[in-house]
């Protein structure tokens, strides 16, 4: 079977993990996302690498994780829950220097499927790790697109619409190359 990486990232709430939960129950290979597993591994020690308090630190953490889960992907087909350039792009927003194009370089992405603002999921799912609101995370949306774009990064746009659509959005655009 042929290793191919897909990237799912774009807006906060957007639907990228309940995505992710459904294409794994279809039998696909997926990697949940770096940012949520570092603010479990931060509460665990009572560290204070969150994106609230340490955002360097805590996207420094993102980035490291994110390239050893583009390292471990076995060879098939896998979705990640946001990855290295979301990192990257976290690290260029708060002013610190970034890989840029060195990202894709050292850990491409077959696709990437952005997730695009959706203000009634936002506002539907509330969650104590997302301390920002919908225009932050508008913004951030914007800022992956056009940094992917500038990369010369091809996307696709997930369509609004129920989870079960999108999944079978995202393994019909899969299966037509």
């Amino acid at each position: 079977m042929t290793r191919v990486r897909v990237l799912i990232t774009g807006c906060s709430a957007g639907g990228k993990s309940t995505l992710l939960e459904e294409l794994a129950h279809r039998g696909w290979a997926t990697v949940s996302e770096p940012g949520r597993r570092v603010i479990a591994a931060e509460r665990a020690r009572d560290g204070d690498g969150y994106p609230w308090d340490n955002a360097e630190r805590f996207a420094v953490a993102c980035l490291e994780m994110a390239e050893r889960d583009w390292q471990r992907a076995g060879d098939a087909v896998t979705f990640f829950d946001r990855g290295v350039v979301d990192a990257a792009f976290a690290l260029r927003r708060i002013g610190r220097p970034a890989p840029g194009r060195a990202v894709l370089a050292r850990c491409p992405y077959d696709r990437v499927i952005l997730a695009p603002p959706w203000r009634a999921l936002f506002e539907a799912k509330r969650d104590p790790e997302r301390r920002h609101g919908f225009d932050e995370a508008s913004v951030e949306f914007e800022d992956i697109a056009a940094g992917l774009a500038a990369m010369g990064q091809a996307t696709d746009l997930l369509p609004r619409t129920t989870v079960n659509a999108r999944a079978d959005w995202v393994e019909k655009r899969l299966a037509a190359g």
